[in-house]
């Protein structure tokens, strides 16, 4: 049986695996669905063309299998489905510390091997939806 590696697993990493593509800002109403089935849905903050980060509330972790996410713009005509990807961080966000906060936290993730049209897709939307550094 093979061993499921959580996907919020913190993982360390090296400065320069860390800044190899520019981020971005993105409309409060960009938002990600990871899979399987749903197990967490969240607004992006940032986006790269080799990953994102995103808040979300706590929730329960897959059992097994391959994880995709769903990048989506609410209310627009963009829908990028089944990236691969790989958690890189996760942690809670200081200003979700107070008693009175849900259980936020912020996660950071990495692309896998993206085909050339999910490729071409996201340079789409980091060209015409994308603005500046975060």
């Amino acid at each position: 049986m093979k061993a499921f590696h959580s996907p919020c697993a913190i993982t360390k990493m090296t400065s320069a695996e860390q800044r190899q593509h520019r981020r971005f800002r993105v409309p409060k109403t960009t938002f990600v669905a990871l899979w399987p089935e749903f197990f967490r849905v969240g607004q992006v903050a940032d986006v790269s063309m080799g990953g994102l980060a995103f808040r979300h509330l706590t929730g329960e972790e897959p059992s097994n299998g391959s994880l995709e996410l769903d990048l989506f713009l609410a209310g627009r005509s963009f829908y990028l489905y089944k990236l691969p990807f790989e958690m890189i961080w996760n942690f809670e966000p200081v200003e979700a510390n107070s008693s009175n906060a849900p259980n936020l936290r912020q996660c950071g993730l990495q692309f896998g091997v993206l085909t050339p049209s999910q490729t071409a897709q996201l340079e789409y939307f980091v060209r015409n939806y994308a603005a500046g550094q975060p």
